[in-house]
């Protein structure tokens, strides 16, 4: 499904990613690991179109996608949960989820959007009883649903997720591995980034290990001997 082949990325004259090489498989999900700094976040921009590669190539289901305006990657089906959440203040929770309709190639007529919608509140009761809301007043971890809701709206197959956890209670974080294993099942593929390594193992089939813009291991989620160097990507 999604293949990066020599991938280099700069930010002015920093030389962020150095030859990444990179695969996710139909309804596969994969995982990205490393110290903070080292570029992971950058691969997910990078794939999304908020960061042009400098070289290399970027294909999504046979298609090159490098260089591509956001909008467009968008809308071939690849969505993307930053870390920041991006919920817009001075909307409720409901205009938030409407925005993700914006993804879609053709515009829905208003039953689909109501019935997606409704869809979505049942996936997420907690946003059904916060609806009229305003979205930024959520606790972290309803943010973080809003989120993931918004870019669903949108029916992209693959899903970029950005440290979905980072700074949330352990119920949360069950419920957010819980929410991306749901969507695994359907089909969806999902690369990433996470620094709660042993909750990602629990989802992903593989994972790569990421130094100074390189990624230095590739591991089998299953393999005792992988998932230790899992661990050893965020020693010091």
């Amino acid at each position: 499904m999604l293949r990066l082949t020599g991938v280099h990325t700069h930010y002015g004259l920093s030389h962020i990613l150095q030859g990444v090489d990179l695969t996710v498989g139909d309804g596969e999900a994969v995982a990205l690991f490393g110290r903070n700094g080292v570029g992971k976040t950058t691969i997910i921009k990078t794939i999304a179109g908020w960061v042009k590669p400098t070289s290399g190539e970027i294909e999504f289901e046979g298609r090159q996608i490098g260089g591509w305006p956001s909008e467009r990657i968008a809308r071939a089906g690849i969505g993307l949960v930053p870390e920041d959440r991006r919920i817009f203040p001075g909307l409720t929770v409901e205009e938030n989820l409407n925005l993700g309709f914006l993804q879609c190639v053709r515009r829905p007529s208003g039953a689909a959007r109501r019935e997606a919608l409704q869809e979505v509140y049942a996936n997420f009761p907690r946003l059904a009883e916060r609806r009229r809301q305003n979205g930024t007043s959520l606790s972290g971890g309803e943010q973080q649903m809003l989120s993931f809701a918004r870019v669903l709206l949108g029916k992209p197959r693959l899903l970029l997720v950005d440290e979905p956890t980072e700074g949330l209670a352990p119920m949360i974080v069950s419920e957010i591995m819980a929410s991306l294993a749901a969507l695994k099942q359907q089909n969806i593929s999902i690369l990433l980034v996470e620094q709660n390594v042993e909750a990602a193992l629990k989802l992903v089939s593989r994972f790569y290990t990421v130094e100074r813009g390189r990624l230095v291991f590739e591991g089998d989620a299953a393999d005792p001997a992988d998932r230790e160097r899992a661990f050893e990507a965020f020693a010091v």
